[in-house]
């Protein structure tokens, strides 16, 4: 009877509130801990008007608020589920050629081949004008009003405008990923409002059509328990979600927040910059904020198959959204964490040194190929760009988790591995967010450039030093040492097998030895050993590596 009582004493705060220019304000979202009870809500009279399948949750409509008001504060905060409004949402633009496309170095991803061909993007929008010539729409659904139908047509014209930013084929009006398979989810009226329920309808549909990314240009100043699990369970499904920082209506001068949904850790935010890289006087900022676009007066489609310019976040995140899209189609087979890091290590840094409440990471750039091959590719001094081990080399560089010399003119790839850079590497592949940290070696500082990764690793009980209480970063590590961390780190051990005569069950590294053997990530020698005490060499390791991320272990 306590979760009955506490459930109708937070129905009847919602109702109380008396909320204002919300067309569904007798409708309200619960979010569940674990299931659903939708016998309790029949028992006490809620129709249910839709039931989410991202996460537990409903949408009730209210038939009776003539209810208990007593102990509201402390029945909300005894219950295991949430209720909302099913507030409303509205477009985040505000409006005012497409000079972002040459801003962004666009045209040399085209060059590279890239045009995002393959690539699934879901425009959780107004829905995308189908006679517009210049859009190519895949499909689409409309979720406007829960009223479900086929017919995503946009009214409003903010979705079609953010549609042409990423996938526009006019000359005047190029789109950054033309080669996309489109798709058009109508959750806002021809107002440009929405509410919760339609947006988050909208993400489930997006989803269960497979797409890679959804871009959303829309927002709110209020929190939802309901949003943040639709776009969580999205982004832990694989797809990569890119939100609009929100934009300012009254007081420029005035710091305005980030809004929600991109304020959400699993959402990419994106402030909007003019053509100098200054922030845009109407563009939210804060710490949430992780990349920075090109949102003013940006020329592109629009209804009754037109064009005009744009200004907004809203017109910030599509670019945002675009460039994601050539990144996946360069590296098809990197998760979205995975891609998500090479953008914001790859971003051209604005303002303040590192990532700041302005511009995030920086500007967004595409990916670029600068000789032949499946990824871009950097040209180290010491490195052979026709020697076997340089496609190693170049392919985790290009994830960010290897690092040369002198600024990157160097790789030194006859030096031994350090055991420091191999836990780094370990660290970097998997996406750790390890700062420098305290590591509990007596010889490995804070300040030590792999101190968090060492840190991590050893809570995760993938590593240990050794009995003197030393790490010993600096030491090369050995091909039994590698064996170990790496089959601890991808969980990869199995029972001992001897495969090698001269390791046995006591050799470190021993129980992964086996399997990194018959994936082909390592070997022995001529002679049938593996010799597990020698060192390896940067080349080597990386080979090592670049062999085991491609099994797509780690995903």
């Amino acid at each position: 009877m306590k979760l009955q009582h506490s459930l109708i004493l937070l129905l009847s705060f919602f109702l109380l509130l008396g909320m204002d220019h919300n067309e569904n304000q007798d409708e309200f979202i619960i979010t569940f801990e674990e299931e659903v009870n939708e016998s309790l809500l029949e028992e006490l009279g809620y129709e249910i008007v839709e039931q989410f399948e991202l996460f537990p949750g409903v949408v009730v409509r209210s038939i009776d608020s003539d209810v208990d008001k007593i102990s509201v504060l402390s029945a909300q905060a005894a219950a295991n589920f949430t209720v909302e409004e099913n507030a409303q949402i509205i477009s985040v633009a505000s409006s005012n050629k497409n000079w972002g496309i040459d801003h962004l170095n666009i045209p040399k991803s085209w060059e590279s081949g890239y045009t995002g061909k393959g690539v699934k993007v879901a425009i959780v929008d107004s829905g995308i004008s189908t006679s517009h010539t210049s859009l190519n729409v895949a499909g689409g659904r409309n979720f406007e009003k829960g009223a479900e139908s086929s017919n995503y047509n946009d009214d409003f014209g903010h979705g079609t405008h953010t549609a042409g930013i990423i996938a526009s084929t006019a000359s005047e009006a190029s789109g950054v990923a033309q080669g996309i398979e489109l798709y058009a989810v109508k959750t806002l009226d021809k107002n440009g409002y929405g509410d919760l329920m339609d947006t988050i309808k909208g993400i489930e549909w997006a989803v269960k059509q497979g797409v890679d990314i959804i871009n959303l240009s829309l927002g709110t100043d209020n929190p939802s328990t309901a949003l943040k699990a639709a776009v969580d369970q999205a982004h832990e499904r694989g797809v990569l979600i890119v939100g609009a920082a929100g934009n300012k209506k009254n007081n420029y001068d005035t710091p305005m927040n980030v809004q929600y949904p991109a304020r959400y850790g699993s959402v990419i935010a994106v402030s909007a910059v003019d053509q100098n890289n200054n922030l845009a006087r109407f563009s939210a900022s804060g710490s949430a904020i992780e990349l920075t676009a090109p949102g003013v007066k940006i020329y592109s489609t629009y209804l009754n198959n037109g064009f005009q310019n744009d200004s907004g976040t809203s017109m910030s995140t599509p670019f945002v959204t675009g460039v994601l899209a050539l990144y996946k189609e360069a590296f098809p087979s990197a998760s979205n964490l995975e891609i998500r890091r090479m953008v914001q290590t790859s971003a051209l840094d604005l303002g303040s040194k590192g990532r700041d409440q302005k511009y995030g990471f920086g500007l967004v750039q595409p990916p670029i190929k600068q000789s032949t091959g499946d990824v871009p590719v950097h040209s180290f001094k010491d490195v052979n760009p026709q020697a076997s081990f340089a496609e190693h080399i170049n392919y985790l560089f290009s994830r960010n988790i290897i690092t040369g010399y002198d600024d990157n003119q160097y790789f030194k790839p006859k030096d031994s591995v350090r055991r420091g850079q191999a836990v780094a590497m370990i660290g970097r592949s998997l996406i750790w967010n390890a700062p420098k940290s305290e590591t509990g070696y007596s010889d490995v500082k804070s300040d030590y450039f792999a101190s968090g990764y060492i840190a991590r690793a050893t809570e995760r009980n993938i590593l240990s030093g050794f009995s003197d209480g030393t790490f010993r970063p600096n030491a090369p590590i050995t091909r039994g040492q590698m064996a170990k961390i790496i089959g601890n780190a991808y969980n990869l051990e199995r029972e001992y097998e001897n495969v090698f005569p001269d390791v046995n069950d006591k050799t470190t590294g021993a129980e992964a030895i086996p399997l990194l053997v018959e994936l082909g990530v390592v070997g022995g020698f001529s002679d049938g050993t593996f010799r597990p005490s020698d060192p390896l060499t940067r080349t080597q390791f990386a080979a090592i590596m670049a062999r085991l991320l491609n099994e797509g272990l780690r995903l």
